[in-house]
């Protein structure tokens, strides 16, 4: 199993946005770990919806999958 290194979690305030940002992210090294989750906040908290994707740097010295 590869070691994971360094853990984030790209964001979005729609689908569209967190694609963007998943592939920026994508495009530093960081892999999608696990599903996207979304939040969804009150209207009345003043808060937008949010949509969420795990990201993560595997060590790239083990080569062990």
């Amino acid at each position: 199993m590869k070691k994971i290194t360094d853990y984030d979690v790209a964001s979005g305030e729609n689908t569209v946005e967190l694609a963007e940002r998943v592939n920026e992210m994508i495009g530093e090294g960081w892999q999608p770990h696990g599903g996207m989750t979304t939040t969804a906040n009150s209207v009345l908290s003043g808060m937008s919806d949010e949509y969420l994707q795990p990201m993560v740097k595997y060590d790239e010295k083990n080569g062990k999958t």
